[in-house]
């Protein structure tokens, strides 16, 4: 596997946060699309400044050479665009930096990248909060200590269709601009560090732009803000308030955001939850 960088790769602005102005970031990502002898394009991190991105983006230019997109976090931007927009599927779970510079690549997700599916995702015994990029925090450091890998099934079922998602406060912005539908699809909740005020505000938010929208199935991921045992009372708290319809199963836990090791996740393509057999992907 050879990687290769974006022109603008290492215009890295002041706070580190991203590399070139968003017409920049957009042309290379257009460049990446159409040249046939790149595989795949990969966020080099998460950040938060993908959304400057989308006005710069021409859904038409990315459909004519579609391709995998690979990012997490941030990069969710994009992958709805991807999804909604241009009618591509990618991949969430994974940033160049974070998995393959600082920490390791699973083989479940190589697995996906790889097509070789059907795959049952298994999640890990014990769970590692992503670390900050250097890039972003000087020195790597740790959100939280391990945890053990437990997931729990607050309803049970199975669900077959579309996985949709990502960070709370992200894909509360997504819906309120228009920019994906939930309706009738998995809905994958990523859970990121950034305090319990912002966390609380954001589901609030959320839930109520959510409000008698029905979803096949919910899958949560870990908080790493909060005690398992805590976190898992706090989702089925929400549940019970007003907020989206769960047709199907719901799952706290899982391999998922802002964890390692992380699941690679294809954004936009059917998937089964089942809560019996977990979660199983085609591709």
């Amino acid at each position: 596997m050879r990687f290769d960088f974006a022109p603008n790769a290492f215009e890295i602005s002041d706070d580190g946060r991203s590399a070139g102005t968003p017409e920049q970031r957009a042309n290379d990502i257009h460049a990446a699309f159409e040249d046939h002898t790149v595989a795949a394009v990969m966020s080099a991190a998460g950040g938060n400044s993908t959304h400057e991105v989308l006005t710069h983006l021409d859904a038409g230019r990315l459909r004519a050479h579609p391709k995998a997109f690979i990012g997490q976090s941030d990069n969710t931007f994009i992958n709805a665009f991807l999804y909604s927009q241009a009618g591509i599927i990618s991949y969430t779970g994974l940033t160049f930096a974070t998995n393959f510079g600082e920490s390791n690549v699973s083989a479940a997700a190589e697995e996906v990248l790889l097509g070789y599916g059907p795959l049952q995702l298994r999640s890990s015994s014990i769970r590692t909060p992503n670390l900050v990029a250097k890039s972003q925090a000087g020195d790597v450091v740790d959100l939280d200590v391990n945890r053990p890998g437990v997931d729990v099934w607050l309803q049970s079922g199975r669900a077959e269709a579309r996985l949709v998602g990502g960070e709370v406060g992200i894909l509360a912005d997504l819906i309120e601009e228009g920019l994906l539908e939930v309706e009738g699809k998995i809905l994958w909740l990523d859970i990121v560090d950034d305090g319990l005020g912002y966390l609380h505000a954001a589901f609030d938010r959320l839930w109520l732009l959510l409000k008698g929208v029905h979803v096949a199935a919910l899958i949560v991921a870990d908080n790493p803000s909060m005690p398992w045992q805590e976190w898992v009372v706090d989702v089925e708290t929400r549940l019970q308030q007003d907020g989206p319809q769960v047709d199907g199963p719901v799952m706290v836990g899982g391999d998922l955001g802002h964890y390692q090791p992380s699941w690679l996740l294809p954004y936009g393509d059917v998937i089964v939850v089942d809560a019996v057999a977990g979660l199983t992907i085609n591709r």
